[in-house]
């Protein structure tokens, strides 16, 4: 009995050991640079692969398990994991890895595109389409594909789910994770299809054809309701001290309210420049970060008088928006972000944004070229406290 017990026992911890194991979060992996060459670094510094290609590319999204590089050697592109194998040849002018293509991913050479998969390497469609195909959906997406003035349409799988003819096909529900279709000919009634190919009736689409077309028609008014942005000026008082409050006022429409940008130039003594907010409750502005001057530095204090960003920089040029604030010693920059707080210290010989949201573009002195996230993670394998600035 108690033998039962203990395997019971036993049996329980390594069933929770396990459950504990899945849910261990994949450690975030970016390309990265040294002298020219790309390799692959994690969010913890540690190189997974040491820079050897002649290029790779952000995915569409990091939150990706089993994750997809497009990589370049010899002016040819490929795709790699995160190991660096090879999950597509080198043999392509050009290709597009996607969250939203499931396992497809696009070629091109000599202008014309193609869909290979990633899982198995195949050409899953050979390379004669006019255009890159467009997918929609996520677990199981579809696209439409165009060749010789005819369409068809295929899923995520890479199956033909509508035969190339002349007719047009329209993707409804666009966001769900697996959309429908519709198919229109000329002096026939439409027909349905679904991601998996299979037929559905006009009676069962019902539902879902109404929300498409209110859907669409939403996108319509809030595009036609677009109104110029209108600045205003106001004197005002910040802690007894004169300030002028400059408003931004964004046009409306049906579907949201007005949007405001405020930005409050202060004479304070030691402030250069000073970044209001409104309170709605109270509608009075409040400071969200003051950039001043001490002793010949320039940092940054929040609206309690703490040092969000220590007076150490020669420069400080203020947010917009929720773009960063960015930092400069000498030739060196950093950033702090949008409320000021530091992000990453002047350390980089430049430093931009990237173009996917939530990330910039950074080069160090040492040679290396990457990326740092909006949390102030730099995915580059250097020490930031031993950069020194240089006049």
């Amino acid at each position: 009995m108690k033998l039962s017990r203990f395997l019971l026992g036993l049996l329980a911890a390594l069933l929770l050991c396990q459950c504990l194991q899945s849910q261990e979060v994949t450690p975030v992996i970016y390309p990265f640079a040294k002298q020219g060459k790309w390799g692959l670094i994690d969010e913890n510094k540690k190189v997974l692969i040491q820079p050897s290609f002649q290029y790779i590319r952000l995915p569409d999204r990091m939150d990706e398990k089993d994750l997809v590089y497009a990589a370049k050697q010899e002016e040819r592109w490929g795709a790699i994991d995160q190991t660096g194998k090879v999950l597509i040849p080198y043999e392509y002018h050009d290709l597009r890895t996607s969250f939203k293509s499931g396992e497809l991913v696009k070629v091109i050479t000599d202008r014309k595109h193609g869909l290979v998969s990633y899982k198995t390497g195949e050409v899953v469609y050979p390379i004669e389409l006019d255009k890159a195909p467009v997918f929609f959906g996520y677990k199981l997406p579809v696209a439409i594909i165009k060749k010789g003035g005819q369409t068809a349409a295929i899923n995520g799988k890479g199956k033909m789910i509508v035969d190339f003819g002349q007719h047009k096909i329209h993707v409804l529900d666009k966001s769900s994770d697996f959309p429908d279709l519709e198919i229109t000919s000329e002096g026939a009634e439409p027909r349905y299809v679904d991601c998996w190919g299979e037929s559905k009736s006009a009676k069962e689409m019902q539902d879902i054809l109404i929300e498409d077309r209110m859907w669409a028609n939403t996108m319509i008014s809030e595009e036609v309701s677009d109104n110029p942005a209108k600045p205003n000026t106001e004197a005002i008082e910040i802690d007894s001290k004169p300030a002028l409050l400059v408003t931004t006022k964004y046009g409306s429409n049906i579907h949201a309210p007005p949007k405001q940008q405020i930005d409050t130039l202060i004479n304070v003594t030691d402030a250069l420049f000073i970044k209001t907010y409104i309170d709605y409750k109270t509608n009075k502005p409040g400071i969200l970060y003051a950039i001043c001057k001490r002793d010949g530095k320039i940092g940054i204090l929040n609206e309690d008088n703490e040092v969000i960003t220590p007076f150490e920089y020669d420069r400080i040029i203020q947010s917009v928006d929720d773009d960063p604030c960015h930092l400069y010693k000498g030739r060196l920059r950093g950033a702090s972000n949008s409320y000021g707080e530091l992000l990453v210290d002047a350390v980089f010989t430049s430093f931009r944004k990237a173009p996917k949201p939530g990330l910039y573009v950074v080069e160090h002195p040492d040679g290396y070229y990457g990326y740092v996230s909006m949390q102030g993670v730099v995915f580059l394998p250097i020490d930031e406290s031993k950069v020194i600035p240089k006049g």
